[in-house]
């Protein structure tokens, strides 16, 4: 009985608790922005914690979907308010002047516009969340390759976990331009060079390539160098000649595209 007492007595030590878990989502969230490097070795670091169940595999803690479902929320929020405030009223001009150059009355051209007002939020919400995963998963494949060209040493779900988690920074930019919108009453709301061109027009492809160097863009940018470096084991210029053609794909498909790189990118 003395042994079994004595053997009660004993404190059994804490498991030990991962980086990632004792540091706290909060602290990844907060890191990305004041402290990528430390925050992306611990992200990745929790890419390939050791599968609970098979010690042959590994398992990815990183919580991607954490930003991305930051960014579908933010995305959501902002397409609330803008498709109603602006993006329904231009379509309701397009829609008349359509209908009336077709010989249509103007009733006509009202219950289009009242079809089209109807399917048209629910439409622009379904179109945030799948391209915010295509935008997430696509560029992740465009990383990923870039990264292994220059000799990175990673995984598909290393790329996923840098543009995911890198996402905060132009989610972020989103918040900041929405009450610039609201207060203007416009969706055009400039934070880099096209704010000192006035007279160019938002299909102009000059206005949309100076939107390239949005602040939040290159702050994007300058995360996403820093981040692919520690996940992929590689100096900082390889992992800078990595973003550079990936930003020259973006700042391509931003000018040559109709819809550019899309909110939030």
């Amino acid at each position: 009985m003395a042994e079994v007492n004595e053997s009660r007595d004993v404190a059994t030590p804490a498991p030990a608790q991962p980086e990632g878990a004792r540091s706290g989502i909060v602290r990844w969230i907060t890191g990305v922005f004041m402290d990528p490097g430390t925050t992306f070795q611990g992200i990745a670091d929790s890419v390939e914690r050791p599968h609970p169940t098979d010690p042959n595999k590994t398992k990815d803690m990183s919580k991607w979907w954490l930003p991305v479902l930051i960014t579908i929320v933010v995305g959501i929020g902002i397409a609330l308010y803008t498709v109603p405030t602006f993006i329904a009223p231009m379509q309701a001009d397009v829609i008349r002047e359509a209908v009336m150059e077709r010989g249509g009355a103007a009733a006509d051209a009202e219950q289009a516009i009242k079809m089209s007002g109807a399917m048209m939020v629910p439409m622009s919400l379904v179109g945030v969340v799948v391209a915010t995963f295509l935008i997430v998963f696509a560029a992740a494949g465009v990383v990923h390759l870039l990264m292994k060209m220059v000799g990175g040493k990673g995984r598909y779900r290393h790329a996923r976990a840098v543009v995911a988690w890198s996402m905060l920074i132009t989610t972020l930019g989103s918040l900041v331009k929405l009450p610039v919108m609201i207060a203007k009453s416009s969706m055009i709301v400039e934070t880099g060079p096209s704010l000192f061109f006035k007279n160019l027009e938002p299909s102009d492809r000059l206005f949309k390539f100076l939107t390239s160097f949005d602040i939040f863009t290159i702050w994007w940018m300058v995360v996403m160098f820093v981040a692919l470096s520690v996940v992929y084991r590689v100096s900082r210029g390889k992992s800078a000649v990595a973003v550079a053609v990936l930003w020259i794909l973006l700042i391509l498909i931003s000018t040559f595209t109709p819809g550019g790189m899309g909110a939030g990118m």
